[in-house]
């Protein structure tokens, strides 16, 4: 079979969607080394890591969206694709799958900068040129056909750790250079990704010290984080009890993993809940915000809190702290989490909906 994928985030920023791209591609030359497989990428992709044997093809429009809607469809049938894989944007011209990150932009519009929201009206409606919607979770997958019924049934592919976090050798970070205990969450600064939660869970929680303190790890420079802090944020970082770290490498992160007394996954909602399933990986004791997709990856090995509810994440810290966890649980989500199993997944959709 002769594929062409969507590799706009290859060396991008997106790193939600660049880590499923990367992942899926990779998967999908080792598990099926009999086909023929391109990567569309920007023609400032380095893609030094681009496996032998994969093709490259320029894209030139900008944005992702654009490259998608309007190019992409023409890529493919310059290079002879039987199969066009794409994320979140479909050609006009359709596309054999469509995986859709997420909808949550249908669901909580405030939590998205109104050009935000704008540029991610047409991941739905331009779905519908798809053969097949693909998604990471069973959660996700419904909330799209809620959305976009026509679109259903929307395939759930699962998800996995990051193989560049799993595989890295680990660094120990200068953030918990002076500590030998702490607590770790990460995410974007604000509601979505909880981290507002955790602060408050953390102040409220009797582990959580100056000496073993939250560490709070931003995709972003630190020079960024520390101008983007809220006074909240500020007066908690003052206690000594929360600090504010920069990105770290996957050799830091990983480091961290090894090491946290729990982490915590605090989001008002997920669509994959890859921090969760990569705290899982780690063997790390893990609170996790009761929402659907934590539910599906991580039930069993997370402990779950409602929502917002500070008093019950503190309570779930301290008794989480360095706790020993139900290790079958873990076994069994680990079974299931994996992307080469991701990638079989939509090969299969593919070649089924070829025989349709």
């Amino acid at each position: 079979m002769r594929v062409l994928f969507d590799g706009y985030w290859w060396d991008g920023d997106a790193r939600g969607t660049r880590a499923v791209q990367r992942e899926i591609i990779l998967a999908w030359h080792r598990s099926f080394p009999g086909d023929e497989l391109s990567v569309a990428l920007r023609p400032d992709s380095s893609a030094v890591d681009l496996p032998a044997g994969v093709s490259r093809v320029a894209v030139r429009l900008r944005p992702h969206a654009l490259s998608n809607l309007v190019e992409l469809g023409r890529l493919a049938r310059r290079v002879r694709a039987e199969a066009l894989v794409v994320h979140d944007f479909t050609p006009l011209g359709g596309s054999t799958a469509t995986i859709v990150h997420d909808a949550m932009h249908r669901d909580h519009p405030a939590w998205f900068p109104m050009s935000q929201r704008i540029y991610s009206s047409a991941i739905l409606p331009s779905a519908r040129f798809a053969a097949i919607v693909a998604t990471g979770t069973r959660s996700e997958a419904a909330r799209i056909e809620r959305h976009e019924w026509v679109l259903a049934p929307v395939t759930s592919i699962g998800v996995a750790a990051r193989t560049s976090l799993t595989t890295a050798s680990p660094i120990r970070p200068a953030i918990v250079a002076d500590v030998s205990d702490f607590a770790v969450t990460r995410g974007r600064l604000g509601t979505r990704d909880g981290i507002d939660d955790a602060v408050s869970a953390a102040l409220a929680s009797s582990r959580v010290t100056p000496e073993s303190p939250l560490i709070v790890v931003v995709d972003s420079s630190r020079r960024s984080v520390e101008a983007r802090l809220s006074a909240r944020h500020r007066a908690a970082r003052d206690t000594g009890r929360v600090r504010f770290s920069g990105r770290l490498t996957p050799a830091e992160l990983s480091w961290m993993l090894r090491h946290t007394a729990v982490a915590l996954t605090l989001a008002p909602d997920e669509n994959m809940a890859l921090p969760a399933m990569e705290a899982t990986w780690f063997d790390a004791p893990l609170v996790a915000s009761d929402v659907p997709a934590h539910r599906e990856v991580v039930g069993g090995w997370a402990q779950l809190v409602p929502v917002g509810d500070a008093a019950a994440a503190a309570a779930a810290i301290d008794a989480q702290w360095h706790a020993a966890g139900d290790e079958e649980a873990r076994e069994r989500i680990l079974a299931r989490a994996n992307w080469r199993a991701a990638a079989r997944e939509l090969r299969a959709a593919i070649v089924s909906s070829a025989t349709r």
